[in-house]
């Protein structure tokens, strides 16, 4: 049955949680977390959970992903916990291209 929106349009039901992660997975992407027990782990992991908002949202909805002091914040946390300077640098444009303007982030360069 397609749920009716709340001014009474039909609106498709959203993919079953298992169809979205791996078998296992609360989260997309929480294996990392399992793998790498250490803060670079939880820096991987919030930068795979920023692919996938970002990749799973209209185009026009992109914008309003993430709060305006989230570059910031993954910055800081990058800074304090990435030792390894090539996951640094990766992380930091991975980070940078997402959350410096979601909307006017390059598809191309994310996937990389």
């Amino acid at each position: 049955m397609t749920p009716r929106s709340p001014k009474g349009r039909r609106r498709p039901s959203p993919p079953p949680p298992a169809l979205l992660f791996s078998p296992g997975e609360l989260l997309p992407g929480s294996a990392v977390l399992g793998e790498l027990r250490e803060p670079a782990g939880v820096a991987l992991w919030q930068a795979v959970h920023d692919v996938y908002l970002w990749a799973g949202a209209a185009p026009h909805e992109r914008a309003l992903l993430f709060a305006p002091a989230a570059l910031a914040r993954r910055q800081e946390l990058l800074r304090r916990g990435v030792r390894d300077p090539e996951l640094f640098a990766l992380l930091g444009r991975l980070s940078g291209a997402l959350l410096r303007d979601p909307a006017e982030a390059d598809a191309a360069e994310v996937a990389e």
